[in-house]
């Protein structure tokens, strides 16, 4: 089953990378609201507001990846599992064709016994074939 294993460590690793961005995004979301209070604190409060509407907006951010990334995630898997029910449908049709091509081989073979006295015999008064 190394398939399984290769389509877990690479769902581990887009986890990790996913974690990752979200971990940059929350620092850089804590960084802004740090700033934010740091301004509100200082004469220059004028940049209080908007440094933190810049805070929540990272904050934001830093999330607003997950429901894209979650909706393509099961889209894929919903093509995952569509190709798997096509490719079981093509086993299972193949089996089909397989079984009857089988029967068709032997029924040709049964009439073509049965027949193949009766041709020659024909063929031996009427010795001109047609061409």
């Amino acid at each position: 089953m190394a398939a399984g294993s290769d389509e877990e460590r690479g769902r581990a690793a887009v986890g990790e990378a996913f974690r990752l961005i979200q971990d940059v995004g929350g620092r850089l979301s804590d960084a802004a609201r740090s700033m934010a209070d740091d301004f509100a604190a200082s004469p220059v409060a004028q940049f209080a507001e908007p440094m933190a509407r810049l805070g929540a907006q990272m904050a934001e951010l830093s999330t607003a990846w997950v429901g894209p990334v979650r909706a393509i995630l099961e889209e894929q898997q919903e093509l995952i599992d569509t190709v798997a029910a096509w490719a079981d449908q093509q086993r299972q049709l193949a089996d089909r064709f397989a079984v009857l091509a089988d029967r068709h081989r032997a029924l040709t073979a049964q009439t073509m016994s049965v027949l193949q006295p009766i041709l020659d015999q024909i063929e031996k008064f009427n010795p001109q074939r047609p061409e």
